[in-house]
């Protein structure tokens, strides 16, 4: 292994995995993900906190190149170019100049002998892992699409469910119920479990939304 990624969620290291196999790069490690469901500083996002605290657990005399991915989410892709800076520059001997201005561009830090790049997880400049495993979707969905019917219900009751949560939803019925064979959900919290069902082939991995994604991962 030469490289390393990492990422803010579960779901972000099972699909990335998927998806390095599927590229066939055998260089490249992805590491524990930042955030986990215990994790009471993530609760409301990703915690800058933990993002430093990743950082500075790397050994980066071990790998060459290390990449960071993270979720636009609503702050957009700038904001959080702005946070990886930001929490590089809390390492010892990094530059005060030290800058990424863009996604998939390696820059290097000569103190660590390390290069460092990123990609924003993103549709149109929002969003997150599950937004885009929503548009790559490659098998029939019905259970998580009328979900559709059941926000639009809340929603005329006053109660909004925002587009983060659904789409996490979405994400998870579509694994458990449209995507697990009848057999498989006999079984379901060992063969309906995400880290097994992301990586299974239901999705469609030659999607156009992936060409940055798979630029980042072929550096």
């Amino acid at each position: 292994m030469s490289s390393l990624i990492i990422v803010e969620s579960d779901n972000d290291k099972y699909f990335i995995e998927k998806l390095k196999d599927k590229l066939g790069l055998s260089n490249i490690a992805v590491d524990q993900p930042i955030c986990n469901m215990k994790d009471i500083e993530c609760l409301n996002g990703l915690s800058e906190t933990k993002l430093i605290s990743t950082l500075k657990e790397i050994r980066y005399d071990k790998w060459k190149k290390v990449g960071i991915i993270l979720d636009a989410d609503n702050v957009g892709i700038e904001e959080r170019i702005k946070l990886i800076n930001k929490c590089i520059k809390s390492l010892d001997n990094v530059p005060s100049d030290f800058e990424i201005t863009k996604i998939n561009e390696f820059i290097e830090i000569t103190s660590l002998d390390i290069q460092i790049c990123c990609y924003i997880t993103n549709i149109s400049g929002k969003g997150e892992l599950e937004t885009v495993l929503r548009h790559i979707k490659s098998v029939d969905s019905p259970h998580a699409d009328c979900l559709e019917s059941w926000r639009a219900c809340l929603n005329s009751k006053g109660k909004v469910i925002k587009d983060k949560d659904f789409d996490k939803f979405w994400v998870n019925n579509y694994l458990r119920f449209d995507t697990c064979s009848k057999e498989e959900q006999k079984q379901s919290s060992l063969k309906c479990r995400n880290e097994i069902a992301i990586k299974k082939d239901i999705w469609d991995l030659n999607n156009e939304i992936l060409s940055e994604l798979k630029t980042f991962l072929e550096l």
